[in-house]
């Protein structure tokens, strides 16, 4: 996939599998989200995600929902910047989904 032609793809891709694995993580605990904005409180107050981690994941929030309301074309040097960081973040859900499945 060329990553900077689809950049916004690739970007709102990785929100949705952060979004999952934190579905996963309430769901074993037998909990429910109501939005977004719940899973990555749920997230933070569990201490699953601190710091850079938490606030990356609220930002790609934003931009997915900019790109699913308003059209927001992510350019790719957003996605350089981010890209580790968020790999590091499923990294770290996965793992915990593991621990608890």
């Amino acid at each position: 996939m060329d990553r900077e032609k689809h950049a916004t793809f690739i970007v709102e891709g990785y929100y949705e599998v952060i979004k999952e694995l934190a579905v996963a993580l309430l769901a074993v605990q037998g909990l429910k989200a109501r939005n977004h904005r719940d899973l990555i409180e749920f997230l933070g107050s569990r201490g699953i995600l601190q710091g850079n981690a938490l606030v990356v994941t609220d930002e790609l929030r934003r931009v997915r929902n900019r790109i699913a309301y308003e059209g927001l074309a992510v350019r790719p040097d957003y996605l350089r910047r981010r890209e580790r960081i968020v790999r590091a973040i499923i990294a770290r859900l996965r793992n915990r989904v593991a621990d608890v499945t």
